[in-house]
């Protein structure tokens, strides 16, 4: 995919990451809904990057899903995300649990 093509190895970490898969699915809602909630994400984002391991797996499945688009793999990319989003949900469950048990404690 040549709209990838130009995507930096710094981008695979960054916050530009998402906005760069919506404009390379060519699909106007996407990017359209991605860029008006970017803010939000990014704000929140900051926070769980500060679970532990967190932003390593982020990067390595970043690079996946980039790969993927890259490649054209629409089912690979679809699940590649999957894993991603279930990923970060269950980060951020286990650290919403931790700090409750702690704070209960």
């Amino acid at each position: 995919m040549t709209r990838l093509a130009g995507v930096s190895k710094d981008l695979v970490g960054a916050k530009g990451i998402h906005l760069a898969v919506a404009t390379a699915t060519r699909n106007r809602i996407a990017f359209r809904m991605m860029n008006a909630v970017r803010d939000l994400l990014h704000r929140a984002l900051g926070s769980i990057y500060h679970i532990p391991g967190s932003p390593e797996r982020s990067i390595t499945q970043h690079r996946l899903i980039l790969a993927a688009v890259a490649a054209q793999d629409s089912e690979a990319a679809r699940q590649r995300m999957r894993e991603h989003l279930l990923r970060v949900e269950h980060d951020v469950q286990d650290a919403l649990n931790g700090d409750r048990a702690r704070r209960e404690a």
